[in-house]
């Protein structure tokens, strides 16, 4: 549980619709705030999790103040201080909020309106990398410590076609399948890269599978190739699942399978 002491600034009743012309000074009393810790939410999807977001899924967070004096809300905004985390609002991710007129829909905002219990609201990442996103009231003075931490990959996938030797009056075609993962180029990407370690993938697609050594930003097989006699072979209508694996010291452990790969 923290806490932060926000200066509240008390504004003067004027009975002219114009603006002051000078900032109005803060003064006494405080602010007391309390909150626990910024949640990610998987809607109770056991498929989705910190490590295995993709690039434009909105990742959705709950965040509790569980106390609140002197105040009803509290305006917060993405600290936005640098590329190295990913933290740059509209440029690495945007920020969203369910909508209460559409069910299902999400408003895209700038800033959070925190009020006491629970406060929903989306991230959407825009490239691949290691976030680590805080929030701070909009004055930029009073920081929340804790940060909506999680990891996003981008997958491309596709596949590629060629012509083979005779099969009587007809040729040989075949079709092989792909998929690229970028994990991001910043310094702390590394959920995909590890200079001490080597990593493989497997693969599950359309009833067969797949594995050998996995490589960022590198086409690799999703399945096998297949070959067809006159015509190329279908694209399957099954979805893919792909899952990374990192060994160190001969010790294989899965660091993240990514679900619902279409080709």
């Amino acid at each position: 549980m923290k806490k932060i002491f926000l200066i509240v600034l008390l504004g003067f009743i004027l009975f002219s619709c114009s603006e002051p012309e000078t900032p109005i000074a803060p003064s006494d009393p405080l602010v007391l705030l309390k909150y626990n810790p910024p949640v990610l939410d998987f809607y109770g999807t056991p498929k989705k999790s910190a490590t295995n977001i993709q690039v434009n899924d909105y990742v959705k967070v709950n965040f509790e103040i569980t106390h609140l004096e002197y105040a009803t809300l509290f305006v917060a905004t993405p600290e936005g201080k640098s590329a190295t985390f990913h933290d740059l609002l509209n440029t690495d991710y945007e920020l969203y909020i369910p909508s209460i007129i559409d069910s299902g829909k999400y408003l895209k905002v700038e800033s959070l309106n925190l009020k006491m219990g629970d406060n929903i609201f989306y991230i959407k990442p825009l490239v691949p990398g290691t976030f680590q996103i805080k929030l701070e009231d909009k004055t930029k003075t009073y920081h929340f410590e804790a940060p909506i931490v999680f990891n996003a990959v981008k997958i491309i996938t596709s596949s590629t076609v060629g012509v083979d030797s005779n099969c009587g009056i007809h040729k040989w075609r075949h079709r092989d399948f792909w998929f690229k993962m970028d994990g991001g180029n910043q310094t702390f990407d590394n959920l995909l890269v590890d200079k001490n370690a080597t990593f493989t993938y497997s693969t599950n697609y359309d009833n067969d599978s797949y594995s050998g050594d996995f490589e960022v930003n590198k086409n690799l097989k999703i399945i096998k190739t297949r070959n067809k006699c006159g015509d190329y072979p279908s694209l399957p209508n099954n979805i893919s699942s792909i899952t990374i694996y990192k060994t160190i010291d001969n010790q294989a452990e899965p660091i993240a399978t990514y679900y619902d790969i279409s080709i």
